[in-house]
């Protein structure tokens, strides 16, 4: 697989009034000064350049409303609250509810979710292609990559994007062997990724049932050479 693609989250980049298109921007940014930025224009149609001049102003203003702070490193996540809000529900909650501070101070910190996962994330809110060497992630210390996917199907399941869940759910399932299905069927239960769930429950029966076989014949031949 090249990419993860979700094509219904599509629909949840942007807002349409009449013939008009909101599209949102996604900035992130780190205290070291790393900083990329997605943009989608706000226009009309056939109008697109005067557009680009007339309102960045206004674009400024629509999009750059929710800040989350992300990770161990406080990576600053900048984007839509309108792409969040039509993505997920539970971001509609978080920044529409009184109840929430978040919804106050349009801010969210959430320690506990990576910026490199979460950056994942935004980019399936506003639709854009997870490539595959994004779902890469690189520790100190390592030689080897590791994926990301696990982490993203958690984050998916947490944030309430179930397009971008089913996403993860097949990448896995297609990554299973005899020596990560136990660890995944343990994730799919605890974060009800029931489809993964039940392909890693049949690899781990074949394989115990596998074991089992050899060891029964390992036993008859013990027998037999006596």
């Amino acid at each position: 697989m090249d990419d993860m693609s979700t094509n219904s989250t599509c629909v949840s980049t942007s807002v349409t009034a009449s013939h008009n298109s909101v599209n949102g921007e996604m900035s992130v940014s780190s205290g070291r000064g790393h900083r990329v930025t997605y943009r989608d224009s706000v226009r009309d149609e056939g109008e697109q350049e005067e557009q680009d001049a007339n309102q960045s102003e206004e674009r400024r203003s629509v999009v750059d409303d929710v800040l989350l702070v992300v990770g161990v490193r406080k990576v600053e996540l900048r984007c839509s609250w309108y792409v969040l809000a039509e993505a997920s529900r539970y971001f509609r909650d978080m920044f529409s509810g009184s109840d929430w501070k978040e919804s106050r101070e349009k801010t969210a910190v959430i320690p506990d979710v990576e910026h490199d996962v979460m950056t994942l994330v935004l980019k399936a809110a506003y639709g854009m292609r997870i490539e595959e060497r994004e779902l890469r992630g690189r520790l100190a210390g390592r030689p080897r990559p590791y994926s990301l996917v696990p982490s993203l199907l958690i984050a998916a399941d947490r944030f309430q994007f179930t397009e971008l869940k089913e996403a993860c759910e097949r990448r896995l399932i297609a990554e299973l062997d005899e020596l990560n299905c136990v660890p995944l069927w343990h994730l799919a239960r605890r974060f009800s990724a029931t489809w993964l769930e039940s392909k890693a429950l049949s690899l781990i029966s074949r394989e115990t049932l596998k074991s089992n076989e050899l060891r029964i014949s390992a036993m008859l031949r013990s027998i037999r050479a006596r």
